[in-house]
């Protein structure tokens, strides 16, 4: 009875959110030009893909990410670009999600890196790329970059399911294309796409999720302070403050909830596998993320 209770209360949350602030957000994104996931993206995909994150341990990793050059369709997020390892593995899906790749009031260092990634890409694919960005991305901000005809771009539009637990209603969400995990970080993203893209066997790298490891506080200031760690950049330690200007601070609490959200989403995901029949499998040398098989 209590089980039966919880899922009416969850179905009725939900839809008090959607009638409240997911319709009107439909709504705003379609005039955006965004649309739900389009199942004509992935049509022609391999059986199996490689999600790549861009965590440390891909360092540790880069033999055994390059034996799978054949056979299989890569996605890479964000930053990956900037490492030879694209040029490599020729992928075939690449995420852009962070704020600051799409925003005019972008702090200074922020600019300076998506210009660098952008140039990057441009001039170095050299065979069919789909780029896959939120509803909310100005495009206009990357073409002026990025003009390779080789690479197109998808507008995707998808709502957050914040539910810890999965659920049928869960499944329905995500398999209609408008609803997805929270959206916290790209790779969540990425990990969820693929799934529902249909790949019988998805492997990822570089999924370490320890950046609460990195962080400490001052002391002094009580500033939290980071050390960025990623596999194709030295770590650089600075206060941690919000993309994409920089300027308001992050606090303690605020870190933890994401991360556990964090968590929870990829839970949701390794469940939504399950009833794709997809066998995915977190093959990181070192990931804090339990969700998923690893072997």
């Amino acid at each position: 009875m209590i089980e039966n209770f919880k899922r009416q209360a969850s179905c009725l949350k939900f839809f008090a959110k959607f009638f409240i602030v997911d319709l009107w957000g439909f709504i705003k994104a379609h005039r955006a030009g965004a649309r739900r996931i389009d199942p004509a993206i992935f049509s022609g995909i391999a059986n199996k893909a490689v999600v790549l994150g861009n965590g440390p341990s891909i360092k540790s990793d880069r033999e055994e990410i390059k034996s799978r050059e054949s056979g299989c369709d890569f996605w890479c997020v964000n930053n990956f670009c900037d490492d030879p390892l694209y040029e490599t593995l020729k992928p075939r899906f690449y995420l852009f999600f962070d704020e600051y790749f799409f925003s005019d009031s972008a702090h200074h260092d922020f600019v300076e890196r998506r210009n660098k990634t952008f140039d990057k890409i441009n001039s170095a694919t050299s065979w069919g790329l789909t780029v896959i960005v939120p509803y909310h991305a100005d495009l206009d901000i990357i073409r002026a970059r990025v003009t390779n005809p080789l690479i197109s771009f998808k507008k995707i539009n998808v709502r957050n399911y914040e539910e810890k637990d999965f659920s049928a209603l869960g499944n329905v969400l995500f398999s209609s294309g408008y609803y997805s995990p929270p959206q916290i970080n790209v790779l969540i993203l990425a990990c969820f796409l693929s799934v529902w893209a249909g790949y019988e066997v998805i492997e990822i790298f570089g999924a370490d999720m320890s950046f609460h490891n990195d962080v400490d506080v001052d002391q002094v200031t009580n500033e939290l302070v980071i050390t960025h760690r990623h596999f194709n950049l030295p770590d650089e330690k600075e206060v941690l403050r919000k993309n994409p200007e920089k300027v308001e601070k992050w606090r303690m609490s605020e870190l933890l909830d994401i991360s556990a959200r964090t968590f929870y989403a990829h839970q949701m995901i390794n469940e939504f596998s399950k009833r794709r029949s997809c066998s995915l499998i977190n093959r990181s040398s070192y990931s804090l993320i339990d969700s998923y098989s690893r072997k």
